[in-house]
């Protein structure tokens, strides 16, 4: 069980951010601006340290290249022991190793000494620094050390924790002090016996985490999709059967786009609940997911985003508890009604023509929402109003129809208007009344028709 945890541990590493505490070394700097120094012709060379020398147009780029050209040397030595380390103990090629490299170290690297800061009007500023490696590597030590001492306790407060969301917190952060140290193999006396303390911390998470599981106390979800209640969803979260306490989740859209509850955490019966608002898209069936909300614990540790992710990633490795829930989203039963206005009302032939143009725009509504337009079990009305007037020009003769065509959805058991849009005035031109009233029509399909469907579909979706 161990060597299979350890493998899957040292498989997480990544990236190297090095946080240089020397701001102090920076102040108060006395500049040489005298002789260029030999330093500079050549570059020094020490086993004992660590050198970096770098230039800048202001002291402060020149020191901070020197700085992190001494974090950069510290990357790669670490970087290949860590590699041979890993191939020793593993018997894992380089580029299984470059293949897995997603553990972030990071080093404080202190006591860094300034020997040197010169200036010249001709080649800038140039810093000299340097770091100890013998006490360097002293004060790594007594990290590492004192990260397990923590993480030793953690263990032992996890194992006496009855509370299995507190207990799981324990072990994370015992895993989280001792985190960037997974290559070492650090071992601890616990109980009597020599165990190597990350094996046991993860061990632990993952025992923890295997035994809860998210059930949805109804597995049948509706929400409608024009003017929606609100629905709650009810989880019951347990930890080998016993309700898990205090537990933080998240809840995330699956399939299509839900509003709803983003996290929330179980009361003290394990019981947590999702309020589902609306489904932004049309899809008939969405889904959203329930999962521990693991990251929470991560961000309470720690304020650095990359670092964050970084150990979500590997939490994620052990599997994180989760439940899709599926939802239905009810595409309502709407009713139809045609109203002809004005000079529009009074002619059977134009009533034809604009029960064609209201066929089109029906068509093209089912067509995108997949609702169903009938009367019987009808919930909304769909409500066309087109209004117009006819005219004739008194120098050339034609004949001018203008309208303006209005969509609104009603509630029909509340009798309230739920949305409402109009065409801007569509003008039609022809030799007879009946033919400028067609033309009109004509217009409103090809440039109108499309678009006021599309005004009703987001409104569906909530944009």
């Amino acid at each position: 069980m161990n060597n299979k945890i350890n493998m899957t541990l040292v498989f997480f590493m990544l990236l190297f951010i090095f946080n240089i505490n020397a701001e102090d070394k920076k102040k108060d700097v006395k500049i040489n601006q005298g002789a260029e120094p030999a330093w500079i012709k050549k570059f020094p060379s020490n086993p004992m340290y660590y050198i970096g020398i770098a230039t800048g147009s202001t002291m402060q780029q020149s020191q901070d290249a020197a700085l992190n050209s001494i974090a950069s040397q510290i990357k790669v030595k670490v970087q290949s022991e860590i590699t041979d380390m890993m191939k020793e103990k593993n018997g894992i090629t380089e580029e299984q190793v470059e293949q897995n490299v997603k553990l972030s170290v990071k080093q404080n690297i202190e006591d860094v000494e300034v020997i040197e800061i010169w200036y010249s009007p001709e080649k800038g500023y140039w810093a000299y620094y340097r770091l100890d490696i013998e006490k360097y590597k002293r004060k790594q030590q007594e990290k590492m050390e004192n990260a397990k001492k923590i993480a030793l306790d953690y263990l032992t407060k996890c194992d006496n924790e009855q509370d299995q969301a507190l207990a799981f917190k324990y072990a994370f952060l015992g895993y989280f002090n001792v985190g960037v140290y997974i290559a070492n193999s650090l071992k601890v006396n616990y109980k009597g016996q020599e165990v190597f303390i990350v094996n046991e911390l993860v061990s632990r998470m993952q025992k923890i985490l295997s035994g809860i599981a998210i059930n949805p106390v109804n597995s049948q979800i509706e929400i409608a999709k024009i003017n929606p209640k609100a629905v709650e969803i009810q989880f019951n979260v347990t930890s080998n059967g016993k309700p898990l306490v205090n537990f933080p989740l998240t809840f995330k859209t699956n399939k299509g786009e839900l509003d709803l509850t983003q996290r929330s955490t179980t009361d003290s019966n394990g019981k947590v609940s999702c309020i589902l608002n609306k489904a932004i898209k049309r899809d008939i069936v969405q889904s959203f997911i329930a999962t521990l909300d693991l990251m929470s614990f991560i961000q309470g540790a720690t304020d650095d985003e990359e670092e964050a992710i970084i150990f979500f990633g590997r939490l994620s490795n052990l599997g994180i508890p989760s439940k899709e829930v599926m939802v239905n989203v009810v595409l309502p039963v709407l009713s139809f009604n045609l109203e002809l206005l004005s000079d529009l009302a009074n002619n059977k032939q134009y009533k034809a023509r604009f029960d064609t143009l209201a066929t089109n725009f029906k068509d093209e509504f089912v067509s995108l929402t997949g609702t169903k337009i009938a009367d019987n079990g009808a919930v909304l009305k769909l409500n066309m109003v087109i209004e117009g007037s006819i005219t004739q020009s008194s120098t050339s003769g034609q004949f001018f129809t203008k309208i303006l065509v209005t969509v609104s959805i009603i509630d029909i058991a509340k009798n309230e208007e739920l949305f409402s849009s109009s065409t801007q005035e569509i003008k039609g031109g022809s030799v007879t009344e009946l033919k400028s009233v067609q033309a009109a029509i004509d217009k409103y399909t090809k440039d109108f028709n499309k678009k006021l469907v599309k005004k009703v579909l987001d409104y569906m979706e909530g944009k």
